[in-house]
């Protein structure tokens, strides 16, 4: 990703770097610009969240997507600390807002009472509702949900994986990525039929 946006991008040294005569490109200052903080920024850091987890062989706690983001990409976000990005929320609101719109799916695996005092794991499926909160973050597992799977074909997927992960080919990245993609779309035709 990092690659991506050097190849597109270049530092704004002065007020000169953004004023273009060719009235296709942006050619005035002011709030009518674009921001940097916008949807399709946004857009491509939940693609970012998506790829990762993928990745991941669909299966990822909140954490260590926490970490990835961190020592991956160099991104790090405080608990508690609101991000225009997220438009002015944290990370795991950011993240439970994507569950409630079902491009993530969550499974809380912590330990719950039951009746008799004792704790049992939960034997339940994954959840496309956000109401499951444990305390620890590192028990809730995020997978793609269903809307992801709707809305992104497979093979666009590896596409957008290819461009944004430079060493694509060195690590294996595209065998894991087509292998985690394949049951996912393969599940997700015999679930809908």
């Amino acid at each position: 990703m990092i690659a991506a946006l050097e190849e597109f991008t270049k530092p704004i040294t002065s007020a000169q770097d953004i004023q273009v005569t060719d009235q296709s490109e942006i050619t005035r200052l002011g709030p009518s610009l674009p921001k940097p903080v916008t949807n399709l920024v946004s857009d491509g850091f939940m693609l970012l969240v998506l790829s990762i987890i993928v990745l991941n062989n669909n299966n990822l706690s909140r954490s260590d997507l926490a970490t990835i983001l961190n020592k991956k990409f160099h991104l790090k976000f405080k608990e508690t600390e609101r991000y225009e990005l997220f438009n002015n929320d944290n990370l795991s609101n950011y993240l439970t807002e994507l569950v409630k719109q079902e491009y993530l799916s969550q499974l809380d695996i912590s330990e719950e009472v039951v009746g008799n005092g004792n704790k049992k794991k939960r034997g339940g499926s994954r959840i496309s509702k956000a109401n499951a909160q444990a305390k620890d973050e590192s028990l809730l597992i995020l997978s793609l949900g269903r809307r992801t799977i709707t809305e992104f074909t497979k093979e666009g997927f590896i596409n957008y994986l290819r461009q944004i992960y430079s060493h694509w080919d060195e690590n294996n990245l595209q065998t894991k990525a087509e292998n985690t993609l394949e049951q996912l779309f393969i599940s997700s035709i015999t679930t809908t039929e």
